[in-house]
């Protein structure tokens, strides 16, 4: 899959999507995380499968409609690892 090639840091593959574990250290965290990813999916209309557990949040990324990733998930990828590493990160 050649949208592979370019996967954003700490973003992990599968067969067809992309996902990666943000470790939060709190339910709170996790929350406020989840709503920043919420703004950023619906700004674009790109919508992640999210999992909250105490410490973490699991974020996969695919385009349903293609079956696999595309531009569209890296380009939210870059845009939650930004946020991330802005507000979140310790």
């Amino acid at each position: 899959m050649p949208a592979h090639e370019k996967i954003p840091a700490h973003w992990a593959p599968t067969d067809k999507t992309i996902h990666r574990t943000f470790k939060t250290n709190s339910f709170v965290r996790g929350v406020e995380f989840i709503n920043a990813i919420k703004d950023l999916a619906e700004a674009v209309n790109h919508h992640p499968d999210i999992i909250l557990t105490f410490p973490a949040v699991i974020v996969t990324l695919t385009t349903h409609d293609e079956g696999a990733v595309t531009m569209k998930d890296l380009a939210l990828a870059e845009q939650i690892n930004r946020v991330w590493d802005e507000r979140f990160a310790a």
